[in-house]
């Protein structure tokens, strides 16, 4: 199995729904560290998995709409846990993949040094 991985980070602000969040129930600021992992069994014509720049530019692309924004109005209704950023970029990824990769995207979220989460998922090869 063939990987590859690029990072980026992401500020922006929000507020979780539950006893269970304790403080974190009113409004405060995250900075995420976003690593996404691509694996695949195969390599392309041009003997990559896939283009790193590419992978670099996608994660950027789907970070933007997080970029110093308030998840509580970006994503309405919805607590956004650290897992469901995770799924949320997962899936950005995947449908700006390009055609001919199959394979499995991991996104994690590392929300300080101690504490992160992770989505992983095969994607089906698109023609």
């Amino acid at each position: 199995m063939f990987s590859i991985s690029v990072r980026d980070h992401v500020m922006c602000s929000h507020s979780l729904r539950g006893e269970m969040f304790g403080p974190a129930q009113n409004r405060h600021g995250a900075t995420y560290a976003v690593t996404a992992e691509f694996r695949g069994p195969e390599l392309d014509e041009h003997g990559v998995l896939l283009d790193l720049a590419w992978a670099k530019d996608a994660l950027g692309e789907a970070l933007a709409p997080l970029r110093y924004a308030d998840l509580d109005e970006v994503f309405a209704g919805e607590n956004t846990t650290t897992e469901f950023l995770c799924r949320y970029v997962h899936g950005e990824l995947a449908r700006r993949l390009p055609s001919g990769f199959a394979g499995v995207i991991r996104v994690e979220l590392v929300e300080n040094p101690l504490m992160a989460a992770a989505y992983e998922a095969a994607v089906p090869s698109r023609s």
